[in-house]
């Protein structure tokens, strides 16, 4: 049975507002690896609570260590190590080695043969057995069988599966064009790309994105959330914003209205991907540099 608290003085002794100022120096990787351990957290907390099952006994251990040590470093700490993976060629692990290959961020390359076949297995089947008919047929019945498939002439990338997106074009190259033209060109059609392929953020987070997630408490905020599911315990917003803003310039509507929704907006897929690809492009640009 839940429990409610009704006082700063119940949370745990683990949590001390100055032992997040560690926050303020982080980097995309750094906020990838804490946001990647706690929402590794609160989403197995979660499911467990939501199936009433007990927490077991390495999950607890995984917990424990990073309350020991707040700035949690994967591989610093085996009970960490157990429960949080990083399996060879995850993007937690590949960056940490200042390995970028896999991540992505190719910019611009030749599609290679095994690009072309693997391209199959993003794209719908049935286009994929539709457009294989079309070119079997005879060309005085091709026009009558493609009557109402305008996605012919559209990007390839509109019929992929859709949990696979849009965010990546295969593009054709003239090379016997010149450089300027090709450039200009390419300008044009990025432009054109970017704007229809709305789902995909091109945002590149900022250090004044940082300072508003620290000064929001995302980490500590979290961290609070995991640990009340944890024990049962429902932590009110007035005491989570007495905790995080102890000069009282923010209240409980403040962790309502936001800084709940920015820490479940940093857990999202998208937002982890874009600290991933941040994270590769930081290392890509020191390695140059």
């Amino acid at each position: 049975m839940t429990r409610r608290i009704k006082y700063i003085s119940e949370l745990p002794e683990w949590f001390e507002l100055k032992k997040y100022e560690f926050t303020k120096n982080l980097d995309a990787l750094g906020w990838y690896e804490q946001l990647y351990v706690r929402g590794t957290f609160l989403y197995h907390a979660r499911d467990m609570q939501k199936n009433n099952e007990a927490f077991p006994e390495d999950f607890k251990q995984a917990m424990q260590a990073s309350r020991e040590n707040l700035h949690t470093i994967i591989e610093n700490d085996p009970r960490l190590a157990n429960y949080c993976t990083m399996a060879p060629g995850c993007p937690l692990q590949s960056l940490k080695q200042n390995n970028i290959r896999g991540l992505g961020l190719d910019a611009i390359k030749s599609v290679t043969m095994r690009d072309y076949i693997g391209f199959k297995f993003y794209l719908r089947p049935e286009r994929i057995q539709y457009i294989e008919d079309w070119f079997n047929l005879p060309n005085s019945k091709k026009e009558i069988y493609a009557k109402d498939t305008s996605w012919f002439n559209e990007p390839i990338c509109n019929s992929f599966i859709p949990m696979y997106g849009n965010a990546l074009d295969t593009i054709n190259v003239n090379l016997r064009l010149p450089d300027s033209f090709l450039i200009e060109s390419f300008k044009e059609h990025l432009a054109a790309r970017r704007k229809a392929v709305q789902v995909f953020s091109t945002k590149h987070f900022r250090e004044s994105d940082y300072n508003n997630w620290v000064n929001m408490g995302v980490i500590p905020y979290l961290d609070l959330i995991i640990w009340g599911i944890e024990h049962q315990i429902k932590v009110p917003n007035r005491i989570i914003a007495d905790a995080l803003y102890p000069d009282g310039e923010k209240g409980e509507e403040t962790i309502r209205k936001t800084t709940s929704q920015l820490a479940e907006t940093l857990l999202d897929a998208k937002t982890i991907f874009q600290l991933i690809m941040q994270a590769g492009a930081d290392i890509m640009e020191k390695s140059n540099s």
